[in-house]
């Protein structure tokens, strides 16, 4: 069988003057005989001009019909410069497109409003990245560069470098006006005359900035504020109702001349401010304010964390509803790391204020440290909690599930502690914070301006140095409860004790679930208030040549403090120094007292 086949031969494409040549060899003009193939030749031009654009056209350019001849022409655009108008696409749930998420692979991914955990951006010149209304920005340092007048919010990404304050939103204020987490710095004062004299507590100056007011021989002779005033502007006049400085008098006024620099919020590249707000959580970190977890063993290498600190108190102090809305604090995270601070707080003698309504969290103990740096004067207390110069008590001033360390100074002064407090009440002051006092004291509680109220101490660790002039815990507020529950009381230092873990001079005691190492007494019971009962219990003492568990000093009202359940080797359990007393010895089992000879 014979097959057959034929193939057509490949041709090269030709251009429109090489096909109407061809067309004239092909069909050569012809006008004799029957056949005209001049007609022919001219319909194979006429197709030839009509599907191929005239010339002149641009290499590499789109063709397109002509709205007009609807004949083919150059389109004027190449593919590289084309744009698709926003009315000619096709709205849709599943509109995708080609992107890449981890910058080296290509997938599809779905344009959706930004979402927690992808958010499709764009970046604009200028602006930075932009989701939705709101811009996402890599850092606080690179917003502070731009304009942003067009938003009136931002965010920031992760930290472009510590101490940036990344991860956090902000808003757009009006200005010119301050931001919450900047403070009165410095101020003078305008004297008067006409006043009563005396010290007057919790002066109003302005919302959420209130300060003690002394007043000699008439006039005033100094202003003082022991915790920050957020939100105040240079230039500013306070001028206080006269109620509060003894009614009568006049011309006394304090003007702001200096405030600290925001340590979270800022102004961008023309001047808007931009003010530093939680997110949906409604807290705080303190690395939103700048502050750097550093410290790895030198003073000299770690950043001073407290104007960071004192920015983040600031703000988070302001009240930011009305009184009857109950609103007036928050809460700053620590995240983990030691972070050091150095210096007082405004000329103060405290380091670290903790305002009402204010909460310092470090999570856990074992995950953030605030160490006090080796060049800290030994005058001050570490912190304060609630403002010492209130005339009331406050409540809500929290530190918990931290570390605070400073075992760094080498000298102290007496009465000194690493948490004071003259007017925090009611409700926890501390909690799960490992104390690591050096030679200062632990606790400090003092005055009590709540009435009858409590201040309450909850799983602490407090840890002195060996030779510590300071007591572990000093109590004095005659109308104040003190509780202290499931703590630890621990001296360092081979062979030398410390001297007293608790000295409780004034109020109301209850003490329970302690463990007490390395003091030569446990607790010394010197309250000569009448009605101030007190019960301490669930207690154990086994420390080196300690002398008692328990002290009762001769200027202790008799009888008025009950003992159970104590556990020692010490050689007394109680040193009875009333009139008439006697020693006790051994464990006590059921509850027990002293009111005159033998305690039984």
């Amino acid at each position: 069988m014979l097959v057959l086949s034929l193939f057509a031969p490949a041709e090269a494409q030709k251009t429109k003057a090489q096909l109407n040549a061809e067309v004239s060899t092909t069909f050569p003009d012809n006008s004799t005989g029957q056949i005209t193939p001049l007609g022919v030749q001219a319909f194979q031009h006429d197709v030839i001009n009509s599907i191929m654009p005239t010339a002149p056209v641009v290499n590499g350019n789109f063709s397109c019909f002509n709205g007009t001849t609807g004949l083919l022409q150059d389109c004027g655009t190449s593919p590289t410069g084309i744009s698709i108008a926003n009315s000619n696409l096709v709205a849709g749930s599943a509109n995708t497109v080609k992107g890449s998420l981890n910058g080296s692979t290509t997938s599809d991914i779905a344009i959706v409003s930004c979402s927690l955990l992808y958010q499709f951006t764009q970046w604009v010149s200028g602006t930075g990245w932009q989701c939705g209304v709101i811009p996402v920005l890599p850092s606080r340092a690179i917003a502070a560069t731009l304009n942003l007048s067009a938003f009136s919010a931002i965010t920031t990404q992760g930290y472009a470098t510590p101490g940036d304050g990344g991860g956090a939103t902000f808003i757009k204020i009006a200005g010119p006006q301050a931001f919450i987490d900047s403070y009165v710095t410095n101020f003078t004062f305008t004297a008067g005359s006409g006043y009563t004299d005396g010290t007057y507590l919790g002066v109003p100056f302005n919302v959420g900035c209130n300060g003690a007011v002394t007043v000699s021989s008439g006039v005033v002779t100094a202003v003082s504020f022991a915790v920050p005033c957020p939100k105040e502007t240079v230039g500013l006049v306070f001028t206080p109702n006269n109620s509060f400085v003894g009614g009568s008098g006049s011309g006394f006024s304090v003007t702001v001349t200096g405030i600290s620099t925001a340590k979270a919020s800022f102004a961008d590249a023309v001047g808007n401010l931009f003010q530093f707000v939680t997110d949906q959580a409604g807290q705080a970190n303190i690395l939103q304010f700048g502050a750097k977890a550093d410290w790895n063993g030198s003073d000299a290498s770690a950043t001073n964390n407290s104007p960071a600190i004192w920015s983040a108190a600031a703000w988070a102090s302001y009240p930011v509803a009305t009184a009857s809305a109950q609103v007036f604090g928050n809460k700053i995270i620590f995240p983990r790391g030691a972070y050091m601070t150095c210096g007082g707080w405004n000329g103060t003698i405290y380091d670290i204020p903790i305002p009402a309504g204010v909460v310092f969290d470090g999570l856990q103990i074992g995950i953030a440290t605030l160490r006090e740096c080796a060049a800290d004067g030994s005058g001050n207390h570490y912190i304060e909690l609630c403002d010492s110069n209130s005339a009331v008590g406050q409540s809500n001033c929290v530190i918990q599930n931290i570390t605070i360390d400073g075992s760094a100074l080498t000298t102290s002064t007496n009465g000194t502690a690493m948490i004071y407090s003259n007017s925090g009440q009611q409700f926890t002051l501390a909690q799960g914070v490992f104390i690591n006092a050096g030679l200062r004291g632990c606790v400090k509680y003092e005055i009590g301006k709540g009435g009858a109220a409590n201040d309450i101490w909850i799983g602490l660790q407090c840890t002195q140095n060996g030779g510590a002039i300071n007591t572990g815990f000093s109590l004095n507020a005659g109308s104040t409860q003190h509780i202290i529950r499931d703590t630890v009381f621990a001296c360092g230092g081979t062979g030398i004790n410390c001297p007293i873990a608790i000295t409780h001079s004034n109020g109301r005691l209850i003490a329970e679930n302690l463990d007490i190492e390395g003091f030569a007494f446990a607790l010394s019971q010197n309250v000569g208030t009448s009605g101030n009962l007190s019960i301490f219990k669930n207690v154990q003492q086994n420390s080196t040549s300690c002398t008692a568990v328990i002290q009762i000093t001769a200027g202790n009202t008799a009888g008025n403090i009950l003992f159970e359940n104590v556990a020692t080797s010490c050689p007394l359990t109680i040193q009875n120094n009333q009139s008439g007393g006697s020693n006790f010895t051994g464990n006590i089992l059921k509850p027990i007292t002293c009111v005159s000879g033998a305690c039984s």
